[in-house]
């Protein structure tokens, strides 16, 4: 059991031979699919980062009682939240203007969300309860020390224990990329839809045509159009506006490493979280386990048998794979190992009725959702204590807007 090194590769700079150590720890599980198996485990101190989960982003989805433009809509908006914000009409007619309107309100807090559905409501009267469109939320590991090589570690932990808690691969929008500035995506596992299954199922295997995420560039997993999607990067701007060419760069301190999920109505439909007293009652900490979870590799651990060599040589070409993408492609390499072994073992038995001939066994790498991996405790812990923390925050706040703004309608369970 020996440490292995991933290189901490770079785009926009010349790489410096920066690498992230993982080392190996024996597993004491029962599992059948984990005997014998030890971790790997990144040389990362989570206690070197202050962690803090934050809501990037609301949509507001409001209905009013007459039509108004855009500009006229926004101008109050920007007043009550004292910065930009972004207003979109919803089937707009002669003139642009509208019933209804979708606002965008950056780094918003209760109070915001709720001065602007008041003045909305005063302005304009509205006609149904404000709905929530939208919600990113993300989770910043800032280093306590600033350091560019200990994002960059965190960065690369993040992108190689994460696993997206629905498939990202049958669509091809879906699949995991990185993407450096504007420039076209890298897709982390080869794929090209031509392929016959068989063939498709090589690139799974192999790592020869990888594209390994450099730590200076956006991890996506999920298409952009998607009900979810994440994104995983080294932040270091802020306040970015495209149309006006506009950025703030971070200082050295503000940089941080950041895993962020944002999910539309579809996937806010299915948390039940529709409303503003839906935010406020909602239960964050639930979304370690369904947007923000983390694994770490497992490998065999023995050499006492013929079938354990075989393993290990197996083990040889997951190392490689998780070098390169990560769990993700060493998830998918499992699989594509169990379905290739699975088919041998149906046309071995074909092969061998009526005769002595031994059969493949079943592999002891689990193919389902986890297959050889481990949950990394002690990030997932870290996470949903930066949830549960952002959870305490929004009630604090939303009651301090109760205080402040008394009982608005729309604020009523």
């Amino acid at each position: 059991m020996n440490s292995i090194s991933v290189p901490l590769l770079r785009a926009k700079t010349t790489n410096d031979n920066e690498q992230l150590r993982y080392h190996p720890h024996m597993l004491e599980s029962t599992q059948r699919r984990l005997v014998g198996r030890f971790k790997l485990e990144p040389d990362l101190d989570l206690h070197a980062y202050l962690i803090q989960a934050v809501i990037d982003f609301v949509h507001l989805r409001v209905s009013f009682g007459r039509k108004t433009q855009p500009w006229i809509v926004k101008k109050w908006v920007d007043r009550n939240i004292g910065g930009e914000s972004y207003v979109v009409p919803v089937d707009p007619g002669a003139g642009n203007v509208a019933h209804a309107y979708v606002v965008e309100i950056r780094d918003p807090t209760p109070a915001e969300l709720v001065a602007t559905c008041r003045i909305l409501d005063e302005k304009f009267g509205l006609d149904e309860e404000p709905r929530l469109a939208a919600i990113e939320v993300s989770v910043d590991f800032t280093p306590r020390t600033p350091d560019r090589l200990a994002r960059a570690k965190m960065v690369k932990t993040l992108m190689h224990s994460f696993m997206p808690t629905r498939d990202v691969h049958e669509v091809p929008l879906d699949r995991p990329r990185s993407v450096v500035g504007k420039g076209r995506p890298d897709y982390l596992i080869y794929r090209d839809e031509r392929l016959a299954p068989w063939r498709l199922r090589e690139f799974r295997l192999s790592s020869e045509k990888d594209q390994p995420a450099p730590v200076d560039g956006t991890f996506y997993a999920g298409a952009r159009n998607s009900s979810c999607f994440w994104r995983i990067m080294d932040k270091v701007l802020d306040q970015q506006n495209p149309t006006a060419g506009t950025r703030r760069i971070l200082k050295s301190h503000e940089r941080r490493a950041r895993i962020e999920v944002s999910m539309k109505a579809q996937e806010l439909e299915r948390l039940d979280l529709l409303t503003l007293p839906d935010l406020r009652e909602f239960s964050f900490t639930t979304l370690q386990g369904s947007y923000f979870n983390f694994f770490l590799p497992t490998f065999h651990g023995q050499d006492q048998t013929l079938r354990d060599c075989i393993e290990k040589r197996f083990d040889r070409q997951r190392m490689e794979k998780f070098v390169a993408t990560g769990v993700v492609g060493l998830n998918l390499h499992d699989q594509a190992r169990a379905e290739q072994l699975g088919e041998m073992r149906t046309a071995s038995i074909r092969n061998a009725r009526g005769s002595n001939l031994l059969t493949p066994q079943r592999p002891r790498v689990g193919s389902g959702k986890s297959g050889s991996l481990v949950a990394y405790a002690e990030m997932n812990r870290a996470v949903s204590k930066a949830l549960e923390d952002l959870e305490g925050r929004l009630a604090t706040d939303f009651e301090r807007a109760r205080r402040t703004w008394g009982d608005v309608w729309f604020l009523k369970v």
